[in-house]
């Protein structure tokens, strides 16, 4: 009799998640030119670029964010993806933090804009990473015609994105940044200007198949699904990693592990230990982002990897860290579906007064109120072309959830 009532629970839940997900408004929208060149060594020496496009390019480009938290002030502080898609062709791009004030267009305000209002660049002057980075080498690649290391990247120890693969943001309480990366995957503690305070931490038997100098056949994690999101627990002393998707030789589920700030330390014996499971969708190939918006409650993003008219699942799901079922996975309940978000007002200037957010990559999420979430894409430049034109901008929506929470 239980399980009946309890199937009857589940059946009615996804019944009402199916309903709500269309029981979203966009809000505002802004852009920020997929072309914008900022302050720094030139960058793009080792892509292949798409025709027409000159590199490198004669200075830094702000574009592939993959996380975004509040910066207090009504700001946005962003961080940004390890550069071009691979460790080898990112070696001269600079890993950041970027403070933007977006204007979004909001009805009759707001002219969709993005300004970039300053940036703090990370680095390690300690040499707390425990390999070879961009900034200890002359040349950036070896065995070939040497392009020199810019002399400020390795003066200050800047990391790149062949050092490390930021994925996720959490701020301290005391004015420092918690990132998490896909590499290690690691935890990374910088300072509120970028410097790196200590060695990463790690979790006993979590190795990516990438991670520099280690054993391939130790690898547990596929290689770019390391710590994709970071959610931060009771009183801001846990810090929740997630990974973007299962383990190597396990499907369907993915690990939320726990770290203990003031301990230093995560709470788990290792990766097959973790502090909650995740059932992932069977459409989706990973989650995009993870943020908790109340000491147990959250929001996933679950997306497929399929761009512009491919793209078929790009969703948002609700969880609570304190619910699970009969398996002891997580209980989700959907409550956004990226793909379908009203839009009577035509904000983003489209013609059309239903929104969609086709990106093959979005991953970074920030809870607003109890009825809006802020969602800034990750435009993999030069190569994202989800609008239909190489290379896409990057976005940055509000969106009004009835029933976020």
């Amino acid at each position: 009799m239980m399980a009946g009532l309890r199937r009857a629970w589940l059946l009615s839940a996804a019944m009402l998640a199916a309903s709500s997900a269309t029981a979203a408004t966009l809000k505002g929208h802004s852009t920020l030119p997929a072309s914008l060149l900022v302050p720094g060594p030139d960058s793009g020496h080792f892509i292949d670029a798409p025709e027409g496009m000159e590199t490198p390019f004669g200075g830094q480009v702000a574009q592939g964010f993959s996380a975004i938290v509040r910066d207090g002030r009504g700001g946005f502080i962003a961080l940004s993806d390890n550069g071009f898609g691979t460790r080898d062709n990112s070696r001269d791009f600079l890993l950041r933090l970027y403070f933007l004030n977006a204007n979004f267009r909001m009805t009759d305000t707001g002219l969709g804009n993005i300004d970039i209002e300053g940036f703090v660049s990370l680095s390690d002057p300690d040499r707390h990473m425990p390999y070879t980075i961009t900034a200890d080498r002359s040349c950036y690649r070896s065995g070939e015609a040497c392009v020199e290391v810019e002399r400020k990247i390795r003066s200050n120890r800047l990391l790149t994105g062949a050092d490390l693969d930021p994925e996720s943001l959490q701020p301290g309480r005391d004015g420092t940044f918690w990132i998490g990366d896909e590499l290690g995957p690691y935890l990374l503690h910088f300072s509120g200007d970028g410097v790196l305070l200590e060695p990463p931490f790690e979790l006993q038997g979590l190795v990516a198949e990438n991670r520099p100098g280690s054993d391939p056949a130790s690898a547990t994690v596929r290689r770019s699904r390391g710590f994709e999101g970071l959610g931060k627990g009771p009183f801001g002393e846990v810090l929740v990693p997630m990974l973007e998707g299962p383990l190597l030789g396990e499907e369907g589920i993915v690990n939320l592990y726990e770290f203990d700030i003031p301990a230093g330390r995560f709470r788990n014996a290792g990766a097959k230990t973790p502090g909650y499971r995740y059932p992932l969708d069977p459409e989706a190939v990973g989650i995009g982002a993870f943020k908790l918006y109340s000491q147990s409650a959250g929001l996933v993003i679950e997306r497929d990897s399929k761009a512009g008219s491919e793209a078929r699942f790009k969703k948002i799901f609700r969880i609570d860290l304190e619910q699970t079922d009969e398996q002891r996975l997580l209980v989700k309940e959907e409550v956004l579906d990226l793909l379908n978000i009203d839009d009577p007002d035509d904000l983003d200037r489209d013609g059309n007064t239903t929104f969609s957010l086709p990106m093959a990559t979005i991953e970074a999420l920030a809870v607003i109120s109890r009825n809006q979430v802020a969602i800034l894409t990750d435009n993999n430049f030069p190569f994202g072309s989800a609008r239909g034109k190489t290379p896409e901008d990057t976005e940055f929506i509000l969106v009004e959830v009835s029933n976020l929470w």
